[in-house]
């Protein structure tokens, strides 16, 4: 039994190239997409018997593929860790630790350092520990030994969506989003800062109108 040759029409021929420049050329118009991206997130009732009850977090991360943030009004003592029997190399670092979120928690680490380029307005980065190992040893040996006189933020763990997830749990009403505050992020007592940003999202919230 012989194949018989696939006959393509120009009008065909026409769609299937369109398709394909289309799918060549996803991951570019996807990475366009910054969603909201340096702003924050701020749980509502919605979610109040989850992991993030209360919690405001810093989306450092929103793309077509999903979304990363973490949780900015958690912090950690080293006891804590301790209790849940969990140890790392960078508790002994000059520190302030937080929880990040659930994902990871542990052994995932994040460092909120200085950006090197000049276009972020926030002036900060939200980066892996593991990243900085390898591309900064010097900087990590700069740690070990304490010469940070300040102490840096550093995260455990991580709050992530999927493509998606996030947009449809805001569509819920399980998360508020506000724009990004630099007092609430430092200059904020860790306990007021969910309170203070529930505020701005009733101060932001468009009013409803008489007799709805």
């Amino acid at each position: 039994m012989s194949l018989k040759k696939l006959k393509v029409t120009p009008a065909q021929a026409r769609i299937y190239l369109i398709f394909a420049a289309l799918f060549i050329a996803l991951p570019s118009i996807a990475s366009l997409y910054k969603g909201h991206e340096g702003k924050f997130l701020v749980a509502t009732g919605v979610v109040e018997d989850s992991p993030f009850k209360e919690t405001v977090i810093y989306i450092n991360r929103h793309d077509f593929w999903g979304a990363h943030g973490v949780i900015i009004n958690r912090p950690l003592r080293r006891r804590d860790l301790k209790e849940k029997n969990i140890d790392f190399p960078e508790t002994k670092w000059n520190v302030e630790m937080y929880e990040g979120g659930p994902v990871g928690f542990g052994k995932n680490n994040f460092l909120l350092l200085k950006a090197e380029a000049e276009d972020v307005p926030q002036g900060f980065v939200v980066t892996p520990v593991d990243a900085v190992r390898k591309k900064k040893p010097e900087f990590i040996e700069y740690l070990d030994k304490w010469k940070n006189k300040s102490p840096l933020r550093l995260f455990t763990g991580f709050s992530g969506w999927g493509v998606w997830q996030l947009n449809r749990e805001i569509a819920r009403g399980a998360w508020a989003v506000i724009d990004y505050d630099e007092k609430l992020m430092f200059h904020t007592p860790r306990r007021q800062v969910w309170k203070k940003a529930m505020k701005k999202v009733l101060e932001t919230a468009p009013a409803k109108e008489e007799g709805v």
